[in-house]
């Protein structure tokens, strides 16, 4: 555990001077900041153990300190960062907390309905096709395996959003930390936009594989290449 100095804690809640040196048991240290939008500073660190006389100070990123919420963010250097006594948060930690916001969202906006998608039918080629070969040859195979594993069948489907976070980028990472609310519904929509049909194949998909139909040798109706899904009020 870090030895924690209160100074410098002040010192990155002041809108003084961009360096602050200390020492304590564990060493000597000078921080260094590089102030940016609404109140956040990028910080740095140079430890004498870390520095080389004859090459002078190497600085270490230690992270984004946001002031309006006293919290480190990106931290690369967490030991650096403790000695503030402050919550931080890496890379990972910011990544793995972006991607569960943003699929919770989204499933809550999709709602295991289909009717709640702005498509009713699908239109990519691909997909269509992909949904033919499966109502043609592979939903009763695969609903036959199912039934003899004891799987019972869903009455509706449970969508679940497989969002992955693009790299954090300067800008998004400050956009995120100023604002994280906006910023996961903001990519929520985005995501939601993008992936209409992808959406409703999953749904399509789930009726062509559970359908009471699919369990008999008789193949079900064609709904596939004219994925119209009718909308009720």
């Amino acid at each position: 555990m870090a030895i924690i100095n209160n100074k410098l804690r002040n010192w990155l809640m002041s809108r003084g001077q961009d360096s602050f040196q200390f020492e304590d048991p564990e060493g000597s240290y000078s921080y260094l900041r590089k102030p940016e939008r609404d109140g956040l500073d990028y910080i740095f660190c140079s430890s004498a153990k870390d520095t080389d006389p004859s090459q002078g100070l190497n600085f270490t990123y230690v992270g984004v300190f946001c002031k309006k919420d006293r919290m480190f963010y990106d931290t690369a250097a967490c030991t650096y960062a403790e000695k503030t006594g402050l919550p931080h948060k890496n890379r990972y930690t910011m990544t793995e907390q972006l991607k569960k916001d943003v699929r919770q969202r989204v499933e809550a906006l999709v709602g295991d309905d289909e009717r709640n998608l702005s498509v009713s039918e699908v239109t990519d080629p691909e997909l269509a096709k992909a949904l033919d070969n499966f109502r043609e040859g592979g939903a009763l195979v695969t609903a036959r395996s199912c039934y003899i594993k004891g799987k019972k069948p869903e009455e509706k489907m449970q969508y679940r959003c497989e969002y992955t976070p693009a790299e954090w980028t300067k800008e998004t990472m400050a956009e995120y930390i100023l604002n994280p609310c906006d910023y996961v519904q903001k990519q929520a929509d985005a995501y939601l936009a993008e992936n209409q049909e992808q959406i409703l194949y999953e749904f399509l998909y789930t009726d062509i594989l559970w359908g009471p139909t699919s369990l008999f040798a008789v193949p079900p109706p064609s709904r596939c290449r004219d994925s119209r899904r009718s909308k009720t009020a």
